[in-house]
C-alpha cells in the first residue's frame, strides 16, 4: 500500500455511540442514505461546504461519518469521498484516508491552466514551473518553456510517487491522453503554435530526463 494510502491514527468509536446510531437511524450504505427510524424521513441537510450535516447528540455530524461508522464500527480521523462529490455518502465513495491522499484528491483550482495541479506559469522567468507533494514537502520538479514538458514532467512525478494509486486519472494524465489523440487548439500555446519547434521540445524533455528526472528517482528510494 502506498504511503499516501496509510491513516492517521483512527478514532474508535464509543461502542455506545455506535449503538445509538443504529437505534436511532435506518442506514442504507448502498445508497448513502440515512433514515430516522422516529419519523420515516432522510436525515441531514446540504451545508455550504457541499457536506450532508444532521445533530446528534447536540453535536454537528456528517451523514457520511454515522455511515462510515454504522457500516464498519469506527469513525476514522478523515473520510474521504472518492469521487470528490461530498453529498454521495455510498458505502463506496467513502474511505478512510491520510491527510495528504486527502489533499491530493481535492478539486483543482480553476484558475489553472486546464486545472492540472502543480503547472504554474512564472511570469518573470516565463517558464512553468512544475512542483509536487511527497511526504508533506513541496517538491520542485523542475521549469520548462513548453507546457507539455511540464504537464509531462508533473504525471511523472506524480506516478512515482504513488499518486496514481489514489486519483486514478490525473489531470496530468488527461491533458496527456487528450493531446495524443487529437489536434487542437487553446488558450495555452502548445506545440505548433509554440515558437520552440518539435525539436526544442524533445530536447528540452531529453534534459529533464538527464538531470531532474534522478531527483525524483532518489527521492523514492528514501
Amino acid at each position: 500500500m502506498s504511503k499516501l494510502l496509510i491513516t492517521d491514527k483512527s478514532f474508535i468509536t464509543d461502542k455506545q455511540i455506535y449503538n445509538a446510531f443504529h437505534e436511532k437511524y435506518i442506514c442504507l450504505p448502498d445508497i448513502g442514505l440515512l433514515i430516522s427510524k422516529e419519523t420515516l424521513t432522510l436525515v441531514g441537510a446540504l451545508n455550504d461546504d457541499g457536506y450532508i450535516k444532521t445533530s446528534f447528540k447536540e453535536k454537528s455530524f456528517g451523514v457520511h461519518q454515522i455511515i462510515f461508522c454504522m457500516f464498519h464500527g469506527y469513525i476514522p480521523k478523515i473520510i474521504d469521498h472518492i469521487n470528490r462529490n461530498r453529498a454521495d455518502n455510498r458505502i463506496e465513495n467513502l474511505r478512510e484516508i491520510s491527510a495528504t491522499g486527502n489533499m491530493i484528491n481535492k478539486d483543482v483550482n480553476k484558475k489553472k491552466p486546464l486545472g492540472i495541479k502543480g503547472v504554474n506559469w512564472e511570469r518573470n522567468d516565463k517558464r512553468w514551473r512544475v512542483t509536487i507533494r511527497y511526504n508533506n514537502k513541496l517538491v520542485h520538479i523542475g521549469s520548462f518553456k513548453n507546457f507539455l514538458n511540464a504537464v509531462r514532467a508533473r504525471h511523472y512525478a506524480e506516478h512515482q510517487f504513488g499518486y496514481d494509486e489514489y486519483d486514478i486519472v490525473s489531470a496530468a494524465q488527461k491533458y496527456l491522453m487528450w493531446i495524443g489523440k487529437f489536434s487542437f487548439s487553446t488558450n495555452i500555446k502548445l506545440e505548433e503554435e509554440n515558437k520552440y519547434n518539435k525539436d526544442s521540445i524533445k530536447n528540452e524533455w531529453d534534459f529533464f530526463l538527464l538531470t531532474k528526472k534522478q531527483k525524483i528517482d532518489n527521492l523514492i528510494k528514501k
